[in-house]
């Protein structure tokens, strides 16, 4: 048992919206709990009247158990969460390594005459979901989750209150605070409803320059710091998963793998080279 819940109001109307409200502030991640199915049970309105039977649970299953998959607006969500979680781990990195005025650092994301472009994938209850997102500027971001058909504006910053991150964005013109939670493996939204957890896949890091019109060809460093090992080189045919390169950042390992099945063009760098973010290590060979 992780934590117990009391709570207590003047009628049970009262004392189960405390009690939704309450469980809504848990915000665990990285383990499996009945948080979500505390809030679907307390929220059912044969619960709410008060018919409550030894079978209550059995009778109701399927409303209660139900997981409805994340909408695109929340797979959007995420993504822009990750991201920005992301740009936010990479200052505070740059700032221990006395690098915080790199302009690459302050302008996360810049390139020249073009707009950044990234896919990524994230995964939940063994879907994955593709998206593309194209940075506008350094708080506003194009995305797509269903390959490109159509696209919807997300603007967002990270803020740090106390020991909390909390994702303050706006889409549709329509604000919405949530706190966030990212480590390696998942990331992680506590909305009014309850936890939306995606797991991260293998992260590939891959580009789309829409000044050359070249798709996702190059591999590039996801933050600064030095490169540990380099594990192809050119003409080697690798896998999806593959490791390419490892990196150290932060006293951390960072192992960066091929997104696809691909043949490596060239390598830019070789170990113990200290490289830049965003600077391209390893180029496949363009697909034909």
């Amino acid at each position: 048992m992780i934590a117990k819940l009391v709570v207590w109001g003047k009628d049970r109307l009262e004392a189960l919206s405390k009690l939704r409200r309450s469980l809504l502030e848990y915000n665990i991640a990285g383990l499996d709990t009945n948080v979500d199915f505390l809030v679907s049970l307390s929220s059912h309105p044969e619960f709410v009247s008060g018919n409550v039977h030894t079978n209550f649970i059995a009778d109701h299953e399927e409303s209660l158990l139900k997981v409805d998959p994340p909408s695109s607006v929340q797979i959007g969500q995420a993504a822009l969460g990750l991201v920005l979680k992301k740009w936010q781990e990479e200052y505070e990195s740059a700032v221990d390594q006395n690098n915080q005025n790199n302009p690459f650092i302050l302008e996360a994301g810049f390139r020249v005459n073009y707009n950044a472009k990234k896919s990524m994938k994230l995964a939940s209850n063994g879907t994955d979901y593709p998206i593309i997102m194209k940075q506008i500027d350094d708080r506003t971001f194009s995305i797509s989750t269903d390959e490109g058909k159509t696209w919807k504006d997300m603007e967002g910053v990270i803020i740090q209150k106390n020991n909390n991150f909390v994702l303050d964005c706006l889409i549709d013109n329509t604000k919405c605070k949530y706190n966030v939670f990212k480590n390696d493996d998942i990331i992680a939204l506590y909305t009014e409803n309850g936890k939306l957890e995606f797991s991260l896949p293998a992260d590939d890091f891959s580009e789309t320059d829409d000044a050359s019109g070249s798709k996702e060809d190059k591999v590039l460093s996801p933050m600064p710091g030095v490169l540990d090992k380099v594990l192809v080189k050119p003409g080697d045919e690798v896998k999806q998963g593959d490791a390419l390169f490892v990196l150290i950042a932060m006293k951390m390992e960072y192992v960066v793998k091929a997104n696809r099945n691909v043949k490596i063009e060239n390598v830019f760098y070789k170990p113990g080279d200290n490289v830049a973010k965003d600077a391209v290590i390893v180029k496949y060979e363009s697909e034909k």
